[in-house]
């Protein structure tokens, strides 16, 4: 997390290059949801991304607790209803610590992977009411629709150019959260996946973005190892070569050429 967290992090390119959740995630965490409606908190909630649709989902009190007061400064600017959320600087790991107040569900929208689990899970049981929820959502690697060159020029940016920069929490994200276990106090546990690429009996992709070469340029440099390795290659093209290549991958006159981006994501939820 602590690419997210530095002061000089870009957090606007954050939230203007990743996508937003489907109202398909938030009917799923409501059907599972047997608790009250009093309070949630979104934990790791960077600038607010997936906080904003809990708003419509009836709760009194909404929080957003993240490490980073970049992050929450640009949800505090950008989302179109930040004075409907309270804005916390804390993390997953101390939520007993800085709420104000016990709640009917926490919650967290592509951070899980960053998070110390057996402390998370320990202050999600001391921080729910009776029957509250933890639903952790993650979507996995960006993925190109229609174009083969295209989807393996942006895996061998990934996972060659950028291998040395990715940490073993990407790998959680990319593993749709396979390798986090519910907790012992979880009374009902439910994991649900929406895959790009499903198999018989599995469920297809409901995220995607109809979109521009141009956003994908965003998306890259809105990752954390780009970031990072930025930093350490002042001057780098690494980004305008990839997008050269991009370019001559789907024959594209401008950036402007339209694309197809889509994500495999996953659902946990767990009931106290």
């Amino acid at each position: 997390m602590s690419r997210f967290a530095a002061q000089n992090f870009n957090a606007k390119v954050y939230a203007e290059a990743r996508p937003s959740y489907v109202p398909k995630i938030y009917e799923l965490i409501r059907d599972f949801h047997q608790g009250g409606y009093d309070a949630v908190v979104d934990a790791g909630c960077g600038p607010g991304m997936g906080t904003e649709g809990l708003l419509d989902m009836g709760f009194r009190d909404v929080y957003a607790i993240d490490p980073s007061e970049v992050m929450l400064n640009e949800g505090k600017k950008t989302r179109s209803r930040a004075d409907d959320i309270q804005w916390i600087v804390g993390s997953s790991e101390v939520l007993s610590q800085r709420l104000p107040q016990k709640v009917d569900m926490v919650t967290s929208f592509e951070a899980a992977h960053w998070m110390d689990h057996a402390k998370t899970w320990e202050e999600c049981f001391n921080v729910l009411n009776p029957g509250g929820t933890v639903a952790h959502v993650m979507y996995g690697h960006i993925q190109l629709l229609g174009n083969e060159k295209a989807s393996e020029l942006i895996l061998d940016l990934a996972f060659n150019k950028l291998k040395a920069y990715f940490k073993p929490q990407h790998k959680v994200a990319y593993e749709l959260m396979d390798d986090i276990s519910p907790p012992a106090w979880a009374s009902r546990v439910e994991r649900h996946k929406f895959l790009v690429n499903p198999k018989e009996d599995e469920n297809g992709c409901i995220m995607k973005r109809d979109t521009t070469l141009a956003a994908l340029a965003s998306h890259v440099n809105s990752w954390s190892p780009m970031d990072q390795y930025k930093e350490e290659h002042p001057g780098t093209t690494i980004v305008s070569d990839f997008m050269e290549d991009m370019m001559r991958a789907y024959n594209a006159k401008d950036v402007d050429h339209p694309i197809t981006m889509a994500w495999s994501m996953a659902v946990l939820l767990v009931s106290r």
